[in-house]
């Protein structure tokens, strides 16, 4: 070996460590500033001890689980494999149990950001990116964790103790990582990830749209396997669940409150309580069909980080309740805009611009929470209320509208 190619080696050795070094001190920090919050939690973590206490019932008194308002007034709005799950959880000291998930949280989003990163350094191509891909990869991992942890939707999610990030995580990882290097892996994740909240079995759709079979046969089997386990420690809740709560969609929460940022929050706030019916069904019809459209579209074409995002924008806008906590991929989508900007055809690029920077900027920094809510003022907002509130979901539809006209148009 000449001593030029030892040279370059070793300044490619060292920006590979220095990259993982900014890495390494990103998650660090992420989750420093997590111990104040912990240490001096009020109103903090209030999802987990809900969760807790549901993991807690499903041991001891399953009939109560999902028939008892815990924490003063809240359901247990989980699955009953979740349940059991958060029992485990249950059986650690309070203290340990929160500081489990609170940085599992963290760590999570850590990985997501790795996983995502790496996806699209290999998805641009680029001569200076595969030149020093792990370096790339690394520095904006930590670019996007440091985004994520200071974003509305994920500070929610670690102040409430909530477990989004961790499901998206499951899905990510799926996609992206361990669920994409052996096939007998693919969909495990996403399956699992479905018995503890239903709405990710989304995203075995766009497999079977593009023949991967054995990908959406593992997931229906891995979440199959979950209500399995679940049933075999309480038959009685795992069958009322799926029989008759499930389908109860306000038990979470009055449907047309502020923060719920989906497609079906936004036809209550329009229509009201009496004309949201048929309008609800209009926009999720329309975002499902767009969705799973681009969705589809980016797997078949070897684009699993924009298969990953947009299928889980999909989610968002079609859920029944999403929260402006649930939104935590958002800053991987940012990432994917960015990073996939230039390949659209030109007269479709500022179409998709508008309605990106809206849904991006609204989603991160919370705008939905700056209106005042509750007590049933989301249903006569004003035109400026109603468009902070709202901005996300009418903002995402529009984007995969116009995504998918451009993804048929180039196909034309």
């Amino acid at each position: 070996m000449s001593d030029r190619v030892k040279d370059e080696v070793t300044r490619t050795d060292a920006v590979r460590a220095t990259a993982r070094l900014a890495f390494a001190a990103a998650v660090v920090i992420a989750v420093a500033v997590q111990v104040p919050g912990l240490a001096g939690a009020q109103w903090s973590l209030f999802d987990t001890r809900i969760y807790l206490d549901g993991g807690h019932a499903v041991l001891t008194d399953p009939s109560s689980l999902y028939v008892t308002r815990w924490q003063g007034g809240f359901w247990f709005t989980y699955p009953p494999f979740a349940a059991v799950v958060f029992g485990v959880l249950d059986l650690l000291p309070a203290t340990v149990a929160t500081g489990l998930l609170t940085f599992g949280t963290v760590l999570a989003s850590a990985r997501t950001g790795l996983l995502v990163s790496r996806g699209l350094v290999d998805r641009v191509g680029a001569p200076w990116a595969s030149a020093h891909r792990d370096a790339v990869a690394f520095v904006a991992a930590a670019a996007l964790l440091m985004l994520s942890i200071v974003s509305e939707p994920v500070r929610g999610t670690i102040g409430f103790g909530q477990v989004n990030v961790i499901l998206a995580w499951l899905v990510v990882e799926d996609f992206l990582g361990w669920g994409s290097k052996r096939p007998w892996r693919a969909g495990v994740l996403t399956g699992v990830a479905a018995g503890i909240k239903i709405t990710p079995a989304l995203l075995l759709i766009p497999r079977l749209f593009v023949g991967d079979w054995r990908g959406a046969r593992n997931g229906v089997l891995a979440g199959v396997a979950t209500v399995v386990l679940s049933a075999s420690v309480t038959w009685t809740q795992t069958w009322d669940y799926y029989t008759r709560w499930l389908w109860d969609t306000t038990r979470p929460g009055d449907p047309w409150y502020a923060w719920n940022q989906s497609l079906v929050g936004t036809a209550y706030r329009v229509a009201g309580m009496d004309g949201a019916s048929v309008l609800r069904w209009l926009l999720v019809g329309v975002a499902v069909v767009a969705g799973m459209y681009v969705t589809t579209a980016a797997l078949r074409g070897g684009d699993r980080v924009g298969a990953v995002v947009l299928g889980s924008l999909t989610i968002y806008l079609v859920s029944p309740i999403t929260w402006y906590h649930h939104l935590v991929l958002i800053p991987a989508l940012l990432a994917w805009l960015v990073a996939i900007d230039a390949t659209w055809p030109r007269p479709w690029r500022i179409l998709i611009r508008i309605p990106a920077a809206v849904l991006v900027v609204s989603a991160i920094t919370g705008l939905c929470k700056t209106v005042p809510s509750g007590g049933g003022a989301e249903l006569s907002y004003s035109p400026w209320e109603f468009a902070l509130v709202d901005a996300v979901p009418l903002a995402g539809l529009c984007l995969l509208v116009v995504m998918a006209g451009a993804r048929i148009s180039t196909r034309g």
